[in-house]
Order: structure tokens, then sequence, then C-alpha cells
């Protein structure tokens, strides 16, 4: 039986909800290898940023490789931390970016709560996947501690939602 609940200490998720992810992650690397352009989860990259077409293609690859990789246990852990610090590098610089220039604009709120709902999601995985040397170091991301992390960064993300309801 698998669910979301912790079970003598250690925490469960369903296995659909990791796959139904890794498959939302394949597709979108899919589809920015294809484009040979960021796939729209990506967005906000400045044209005139030097060498975006390889970041294009590093985010389309990462995607794809990290997907793939959640997908087995044996590579689970390494790719949901992969996932886990990219993402969350990518909220906080670039979604981020948006806040900080227009703090006032609700879209910057509603772009962010985007990203920051795969970050939860990859988030709970790492905390699920992490292996005893991250466990041991890196107590607040791992295990419950992670879980909980993850699931207030998801309800931030959804007030970010809601209040795009009111604004458009």
């Amino acid at each position: 039986m698998s669910h979301s609940a912790t079970e003598g200490g250690t925490i469960r998720i369903p296995a659909v909800g990791r796959r139904v992810f890794a498959a939302a992650m394949i597709a979108i690397g899919v589809i920015g290898l294809v484009k040979g352009d960021f796939a729209a989860i990506w967005d906000g990259v400045p044209s005139s940023l030097p060498a975006r077409n390889v970041l294009a293609y590093a985010c389309a690859v990462i995607s794809l490789a990290c997907g793939l990789g959640l997908f087995w246990r044996r590579t689970s852990a390494g790719a949901a931390r992969v996932l886990l610090a990219f993402l969350m590098l990518w909220l906080l610089l670039v979604k981020g970016r948006f806040i900080v220039l227009a703090p006032l604009v609700e879209g910057s709120y509603q772009s962010a709560g985007e990203t920051a709902v795969l970050v939860a999601a990859a988030w709970v995985l790492y905390a699920w996947f992490a292996p005893d040397w991250d466990r041991r170091r890196l107590g607040f991301a791992t295990g419950e501690n992670g879980v909980r992390n993850a699931r207030v960064l998801y309800g931030l993300a959804l007030i970010a939602f809601g209040l795009s309801h009111f604004a458009y």
C-alpha cells in the first residue's frame, strides 16, 4: 500500500504520482529538444542572454534525463536531487527576478507559483529518495521535514494562483 502519509517513520509517495511527474518532465524535455528553444515552463529568459540557445537545450536535457531517472528506484535519488536544485535555482534566479523587477504585477507571482509547484513536487521526491548521507546532513530538506517544507512551498504557490484569479 502506497500513500503520502508516514508509516513507521517511512514516507510513502504514490507511485502513480511519481510516474506522472516524471512523464511530464520527459515531455517538457522532448518539447524543448524538438523546438530547439525553451518549453513554456522555462519562459522568462531574456532573448539578449548570451548562450541562450545552449541554456534552452540544457533545460531540455535536464528535464528529459531527470524525468527518465525518476522511473527507476536506483536513479531516483540522483534525478530528484538534480531536479530539485535546478528548479530551485530557476525559481530564485529567473522567476524571482520578475518579482524584484515588478513587485506589484500579479503575473510575476503567478509565474513564480507555477515553478514553485514543480519545485515542491521535486522536493517531495527528493525527501523520499534521499540517501542516508543527505538525510544526515540535510535534515531540513529530507524525510518528514523536507515533505513539510515542500507542502509549505506548494501552499504559497496556491496563494499566487488564487491572487491571479482575482487579478485576471
